[in-house]
């Protein structure tokens, strides 16, 4: 899944593509360089971030956020910057070995989260360099990571959700994974943070965003039928929902959130 979902002003983004071994688990990283008034917008893509802020003046903080359910915008007062990598959805699950829904829509310090084991977040002598950060923070996750596999069920999931761009029912998504309706939204729950119903209107939304940049003058009633919506209102709506604009507004805007499609670097 290519993970497309920021856009930012009066500030710098740039990535790095993850060691091979992570691919499967992550994104890529990401180093985020801010001035006063700067601002990072988000949609959701189903995953989570790990990442540090270092601001001129104020010490190193780590933090976890979980996955979003709806568009979250922010604004920097200060100079400094971030350093972070998405966590594919189920990634986090593997890291901290907890639930996920709780972590939907928020934000906490990562040495809370992952209490009583040593990882980036420790380092009493911290370097500044964005460069120091991604090596120490992918040999953490490597070494974090290593051997670990999500269950069966959820891996199913995830497959034929990315499979079918989203367009599918949980009725059916449960057949697929021959578990009930019921069964496979509490383990999604755990795992993702949220349900099939709502993770697959993500990546439908995700889908249709990566569709908006290949062929922006594609007319929005023939894009709802290809991307699975009923009609064209409910691709505005869902897009208006999930994306903070309908198509038309949104076709500006694409081509930002195009640039940090992590899949796609070298």
């Amino acid at each position: 899944m290519s993970i497309s979902s920021t856009r930012v002003e009066r500030a710098h983004i740039r990535f790095v593509q993850a060691h091979e071994s992570l691919r499967a688990r992550v994104g890529c990283f990401w180093v985020l360089t801010v001035e006063p008034d700067a601002q990072m917008r988000l949609v959701p893509d189903g995953s989570s971030t790990l990442y540090v802020e270092r601001f001129a003046g104020q010490d190193p903080t780590w933090w976890l956020r979980g996955p979003l359910r709806e568009p979250h915008a922010r604004r920097f007062s200060g100079t400094g910057h971030l350093v972070g990598i998405r966590l594919r959805p189920g990634t986090a699950g593997l890291l901290t070995g907890q639930k996920q829904h709780p972590f939907v829509d928020q934000r906490v310090p990562a040495g809370e989260v992952f209490a009583g084991a040593r990882g980036p977040w420790d380092d009493r002598a911290p370097t500044p360099r964005p460069e120091d950060d991604i090596a120490v923070l992918e040999g953490w996750l490597r070494a974090r990571l290593l051997h670990k596999v999500l269950p069966p069920v959820v891996t199913a999931a995830l497959e034929e959700i990315e499979r079918t761009r989203g367009a599918v029912t949980v009725e059916a998504l449960a057949a697929h994974c021959h578990c009930s309706p019921r069964q496979l939204n509490r383990v999604l729950r755990t795992w993702l943070g949220y349900g099939a119903k709502r993770h697959a209107n993500i990546v439908r939304c995700q889908a249709t965003l990566h569709r908006l940049h290949e062929a922006p003058h594609e007319p929005a009633a023939g894009l709802a039928v290809d991307q699975g919506y009923y009609d064209q209102a409910h691709l505005s709506q869902d897009l208006a929902r999930l994306a903070g604009d309908p198509p038309g507004r949104l076709h500006d805007d694409v081509s930002d959130f195009s640039k940090t499609l992590c899949d796609d670097l070298p």
